[in-house]
């Protein structure tokens, strides 16, 4: 409702580089720009929000949405200053890119991105801790 999170998250997005698209329709559809190719849906879920979301209808939703379009449907955690997102699988296709819930560092994370872009991530990102 006051655009605090999504801002501070549709920036840092905008740093994982031009090839690591998406958009927000309270959630984050992974979208290749070069082709216009949808890839995965991901529902990013700050640090402070509820840890319910996988048992809401929402989450359901979603999984139908997921499984009728066939792609891999993740539900991140991310910490408040983006040093850590926990990556959670909701369906078989997101456990073909990392198999069970997995808390990694921003790198990692948009590495994981790419990878479901099926591309390599770029050299030159910067990422928190700048490493």
């Amino acid at each position: 409702m006051t655009g605090w999170r999504d801002l501070q998250l549709s920036e840092r997005r905008r740093q994982w580089g031009y090839n690591c698209p998406s958009c927000d329709i309270d959630l984050c559809i992974v979208n290749e720009y070069d082709h216009g190719i949808v890839r995965g849906l991901i529902e990013f879920k700050r640090e402070t929000a509820k840890d319910d979301y996988e048992r809401s209808m929402n989450c359901a939703a979603m999984l139908n949405l997921a499984a009728r379009a066939v792609l891999p449907f993740f539900v991140i955690r991310y910490a408040r200053d983006f040093s850590w997102y926990e990556v959670r699988p909701l369906n078989d296709l997101a456990k073909t890119f990392v198999p069970q819930n997995t808390r990694m560092c921003e790198r990692d994370f948009v590495e994981l991105l790419y990878a479901i872009h099926g591309q390599q991530m770029p050299e030159g990102l910067q990422f928190w801790p700048d490493v």
